[in-house]
């Protein structure tokens, strides 16, 4: 019996130390590390503690956060909540997708493709396309 106890015991150490992503909790981003990702994309500097603070603001700093509150008119993904809604009279995330360059909307999961997708909106629309920025929530998570 004491064989089988530690052979069960050695198996599951084996599969909590050598697959730790089956595991792990998901990995939020700080504020540092979401300026550093603004900055990559093309932020600028001067923007870029922003930008951070609305990603805070807006998903708590987890890439894989998703609003799907039809009656708040969201459909938002990751990071920086990119709205992908869908409406009979309003097709914005058929439009991001073609604009994005993406083939679904769980693409936004990916920290690099959000941050970029963010850049788009930001070059077109400036930051009043973040109601956290409107609002000025995301002042909080200034650092």
């Amino acid at each position: 019996m004491k064989k089988i106890k530690s052979l069960a015991l050695s198996v599951l150490l084996f599969f909590l130390f050598l697959t730790p992503s089956v595991f792990a909790a998901p990995e939020y981003f700080s504020f540092a590390e979401l300026k550093e990702l603004a900055e990559e994309v093309g932020f600028e500097s001067s923007l870029s503690p922003t930008i951070a603070a609305i990603g805070l603001a807006e998903s708590g700093g987890n890439p894989n956060a998703h609003n799907d509150n039809i009656k708040t008119g969201d459909n938002s993904y990751g990071l920086m909540q990119i709205n992908m809604i869908n409406m009979p009279y309003y097709q914005l995330g058929n439009y991001r997708l073609k604009e994005f360059g993406l083939d679904k909307n769980q693409e936004l999961f990916d920290t690099l493709t959000n941050m970029k997708a963010a850049k788009k909106i930001y070059d077109t629309s400036g930051l009043t396309a973040w109601s956290v920025y409107r609002r000025g929530t995301y002042k909080r998570y200034l650092q």
